[in-house]
């Protein structure tokens, strides 16, 4: 039994690496885009809560790459490489925590871009944002939460 239980424990572990090296990429690049934009001199003509608004979707998204990078880090330190199911339910709790912080970055900065926008209604990038972040919010979790409760 506990043979079979480490192979279903290593086989989770895998597909735990596996999906964050899936996920890490597009949340660096992200990044190097946001980071981008306080060089760009349209940002610097957006009003200045709008900048700080960026910075702070540009520290969700610094997080969501902290929380993504951390199994990794842990696996080969605190676990020393081996697989156990505690490592597996707390990498869980992190790619979790990982994904909010990634959609509440990009919605955020959805709204950003809208600001960048003319004649764009005045509650127009308010309401997309909040769009992409309820979409992003039910795909990701409303979905699993469905599926994983209909077993």
């Amino acid at each position: 039994m506990a043979a079979a239980q480490s192979s279903v424990t290593q086989k989770r572990t895998d597909q735990i690496l596996q999906e964050i090296r899936i996920i890490l990429p597009g949340t660096q690049a992200l990044l190097g885009f946001q980071f981008i934009a306080f060089f760009n001199t349209r940002f610097s003509q957006l009003p200045p809560g709008v900048q700080l608004y960026h910075l702070g979707n540009l520290l969700f998204t610094t997080l969501c790459a902290i929380l993504l990078i951390t199994p990794v880090a842990l696996h080969e330190i605190w676990e020393t490489s081996r697989v156990t199911t505690v490592w597996v339910r707390f990498t869980k709790r992190l790619m979790n925590g990982a994904m909010f912080c990634l959609i509440t970055g990009l919605a955020g900065d959805v709204f950003v871009a809208g600001q960048l926008i003319k004649n764009l209604r005045p509650w127009a990038e308010g309401a997309i944002a909040g769009a992409v972040w309820l979409v992003g919010i039910i795909m990701w979790f409303g979905l699993s939460f469905i599926y994983h409760h209909k077993q």
